[in-house]
């Protein structure tokens, strides 16, 4: 912006104090290189909109630069009032930056916590707010929540006692079952013994019945063989007769 207001001349402010140092008194060498700087402007009385200060350089306008030049080879030196009116500037406007500075001191913690207790109304408003919009919902939520806990708590203890019976009606048919099995047993036992007797004398029936019916198969297969030998023999005695007529007709 500044090169475009028709600053062509661009100098680092080391070397304006550098160069023209001489052209002011020793006792502003003590101020830094900007205030220094703007002391030289002055006193030389260089036109405000013929130069502009930047951050850390001196722009002027086109011939100001070379009237410097001339003003520091000539060994021109300001009026001695004129120096002291700038010194004078110089003071007064360090004192109005301190006092500017002890207000802002002053005035920030104020502006600091009139900011926080802005953000923490706000704060407080919208959790007002919120508060309240989530009031009925959050009072519903309750009643749900316990509603559901009261459920699990009847849930659980009606589990509970479904257990209890389960266990109880399991042990019951356990000491029933093993009731039925000890009675089984001695029904089983007793009638072994009542029926040993019998089943001793079925078994001996039964072995005798057998040997009875093998001497029966044994008899039948005696039979059985005699009357295929003699049919054998009955058939051999044909054969020789038949053999026998047949030399008879040769």
């Amino acid at each position: 912006r500044i090169m475009h207001d028709g600053y062509p001349n661009r100098v680092p402010f080391e070397e304006i104090t550098t160069r023209f140092r001489s052209l002011l008194p020793e006792r502003f060498q003590r101020y830094g290189m900007r205030t220094f700087i703007e002391a030289l402007m002055l006193a030389y009385e260089v036109p405000k909109a013929e130069w502009a200060l930047g951050m850390s350089r001196l722009f002027l306008k086109a011939g100001q630069l070379k009237a410097l030049e001339n003003m520091r080879k000539e060994g021109a030196m300001p009026p001695a009032d004129k120096l002291s009116e700038i010194v004078r500037g110089i003071v007064r406007k360090r004192w109005v930056r301190a006092g500017q500075a002890v207000m802002l001191c002053n005035y920030l913690p104020e502006f600091v916590r009139q900011i926080y207790a802005k953000r923490a109304a706000r704060a407080l408003s919208k959790a007002a707010v919120l508060t309240a919009r989530l009031a009925a919902p959050l009072e519903a939520a309750k009643h749900l929540v316990q509603a559901r806990k009261l459920a699990a708590r009847r849930r659980f203890i009606g589990a509970g006692t479904a257990v209890r019976l389960t266990q109880a009606w399991w042990r019951k048919a356990r000491e029933q079952r093993a009731g039925r099995l000890a009675k089984a047993l001695r029904l089983a036992a007793f009638l072994h013994r009542r029926t040993r007797p019998w089943v001793a004398t079925a078994r001996l029936h039964a072995a005798e019945e057998e040997a009875r019916r093998e001497a029966e198969r044994r008899r039948e297969e005696e039979r059985r063989l005699a009357e295929l030998e003699r049919l054998r023999k009955a058939e051999e005695e044909q054969r020789r007769l038949e053999e026998e007529q047949r030399k008879a007709e040769e």
